[in-house]
């Protein structure tokens, strides 16, 4: 398994260069490879969670298998409850 994670304190500074990072991680996949992909803390700035999707998004458009960590994953969870439309 290939595995990445993105840093969560990332700022706009240094996401040249983690950005960098991803789209070599990317491009090394291929579809007989599973991959992870995470943030590395709970609490990510903006800039580390545009990055961690759009590498998410790139891989899996490159028909690759890849899976979210137990930090990316919580946020997808905690995002999707946070958007339900109580019934009425």
């Amino acid at each position: 398994m290939s595995a990445f994670s993105v840093p969560g304190d990332l700022d706009v500074s240094s996401a040249d260069t983690i950005a960098k990072g991803l789209r070599d991680w990317v491009s090394e996949l291929s579809p007989s490879i599973e991959a992870q992909l995470d943030v590395s803390h709970e609490a990510p700035t903006q800039v580390a969670l545009q990055l961690l999707f759009a590498a998410f998004h790139a891989a899996r458009s490159n028909d690759c298998t890849v899976v979210l960590g137990p930090f990316a994953e919580a946020l997808v969870d905690q995002a999707a409850t946070e958007t339900e439309v109580p019934a009425t």
